[in-house]
């Protein structure tokens, strides 16, 4: 069986009541910006603090959570985000510095 996922689909998706609870509407798309801002919250509570206390961490995501991380920790810009380029399915090494910024990305 194929499900095939229109824009009706996705909008009723957005309205689904078992979703009430949460107080919010769900978004039929998400930008860059949005995932970021999803994502750094759970980075500074769970996955940073990990980091400081010497302990490594493996992370698996899509490509916008990763591109938002890349984002992040090197501090590139707006601009220069769509340059980034990394395989899907792909693995790559981040070695951060004390203040879990960056220091080097291997692919």
């Amino acid at each position: 069986m194929v499900l095939k996922i229109c824009h009706h689909n996705l909008k009723e998706r957005q309205h689904d009541r078992r979703y009430d609870r949460l107080g919010v509407k769900i978004p039929l798309s998400e930008s860059l910006e949005m995932t970021l801002q999803r994502l750094l919250p759970y980075w500074q509570d769970h996955i940073a603090p990990r980091l400081i206390d010497g302990h490594n961490q493996l992370l698996f995501a899509h490509g916008s959570s990763l591109r938002a991380l890349i984002k992040y920790l090197d501090g590139i810009s707006d601009n220069d985000i769509d340059k980034v380029k990394f395989q899907m399915a792909s693995q790559f090494y981040i070695a951060l510095v004390i203040t879990l910024m960056s220091l080097k990305r291997l692919l």
